[in-house]
């Protein structure tokens, strides 16, 4: 049987542990991705017949052959200082589908991992009922958008970050004198207006 290949793409090891020990449970070859740091090429010039390729970067590329390569990027990549990895999946997987390859969890999917207002409108499509939900930008929206609902007597506002993670940067808050001390706080750290 002719050996199976997949590339996990991922910033955050301990959480495609268990990804990759089903992989190898079923008999793959799994190559370990890390695109918490790393580069690839994006563009290659065209050879000559019988020229080889030599860029001087081979010791940097992570373009590894693989049948699949599964991308298991995480909403929650900036809390482990990984800010840039939506972005350099994205580019590595959109790199990979217009070569031609096999990706799971490719560009549309990370998009939507890493916002919840892509989420809402998915589940909202799909016919699920979600809470009323705003998206605003900057701090001084937010707190304008929720005591606009609380004055309309919507008992309490949830406010999250468009791309969180682990619960980091919710704010519950119930009543105006809540949310103006919660925000007040946020302003200081991480609300910016």
């Amino acid at each position: 049987m002719a050996s199976r290949t997949v590339a996990i793409v991922h910033e955050n090891r301990d959480w495609i542990l268990p990804l990759l020990f089903a992989f190898e449970q079923e008999g793959f070859t799994v190559i370990d991705v890390d695109i918490s740091a790393g580069s690839f090429p994006l563009l290659h010039g065209k050879k000559g017949e019988g020229e080889e390729e030599k860029s001087g970067m081979e010791e940097v590329d992570m373009l590894p052959a693989a049948q699949v390569y599964v991308c298991r990027l995480s909403a929650s990549s900036h809390l482990r200082h990984h800010t840039s990895a939506p972005f350099f999946a994205a580019e590595l997987t959109s790199l990979l589908t217009s070569r031609g390859e096999v990706v799971v969890n490719g560009v549309n999917a990370q998009q939507i991992e890493v916002s919840k207002a892509k989420q809402m409108q998915c589940l909202s499509a799909a016919g699920l009922l979600t809470p009323r939900t705003y998206v605003c930008n900057g701090g001084e929206s937010v707190r304008k958008c929720a005591s606009a609902r609380l004055r309309a007597g919507e008992g309490k506002v949830v406010i999250k970050p468009n791309r969180g993670g682990k619960g980091a940067g919710v704010i519950i808050a119930s009543d105006l004198h809540t949310l103006d001390m919660v925000c007040a706080a946020e302003r200081g750290t991480n609300v910016r207006d």
